[in-house]
């Protein structure tokens, strides 16, 4: 368990503990009440808040981006995991057991880039694809079908409407289905599916 998570978070933590414990310290000397302090001018005072907005902000980035990237790893290695790209960011989600992924709340008009993953597929197999709701698929699978890669994923790119709403493009392979959810416009409520 060298590079564990959880070993992963406490060097982390240590490293980010280290500062906060070294400003904690130099309060507590300045403020010792046997020597007499003098406040600091008002130049070091505004210098020492903005490290400390700086110091919050950078440790604010590196714990978001330690969640981001634990949370992509994880999603990545169930083999049902479909990449999104849209907007230059990847979204890596997974189905639940009906084939239905998570809603992804995307810009109007966007283009978007998915790899879907269908396991047994095999490449250069042709499967069944559809948009429900109003997205425009590009390339070959404007004729309603999508080619199996040599990875066995389906690649796809599409374009989602202007209009704010659900919009949904639908995979088949045999009794196997892949449902691809984009909303476009506000993030709508959170869906809680049995």
């Amino acid at each position: 368990m060298k590079n564990s998570p959880r070993s992963r978070w406490s060097r982390f933590a240590l490293v980010a503990a280290v500062p906060v414990a070294l400003v904690v310290i130099g309060l507590a000397v300045r403020n010792d009440d046997s020597v007499p302090a003098s406040p600091p001018p008002p130049q070091a005072q505004a210098a020492t808040a903005s490290t400390v907005a700086r110091a919050e902000a950078g440790i604010s980035a590196v714990v978001k981006s330690v969640a981001v990237a634990e949370t992509a790893t994880v999603a990545s290695s169930d083999p049902r995991a479909a990449r999104i790209e849209v907007a230059g960011q990847v979204r890596v989600v997974t189905p639940n057991a009906r084939g239905e992924f998570p809603r992804v709340v995307v810009p109007a008009s966007s283009v978007i880039a998915v790899s879907v993953p269908f396991a047994g597929a095999q490449p250069g197999e042709l499967l069944p694809v559809q948009s429900e709701d109003g997205a425009v698929l590009l390339g070959a699978a404007a004729q309603g079908v999508a080619l199996v890669a040599a990875s066995g994923d389906v690649p796809l790119s599409l374009k989602v409407a202007a209009t704010d709403g659900l919009q949904r493009v639908t995979l088949r392979r045999g009794g196997e289905m892949r449902v691809l959810e984009f909303w476009v416009g506000a993030e709508p409520h959170v869906l809680v599916r049995n």
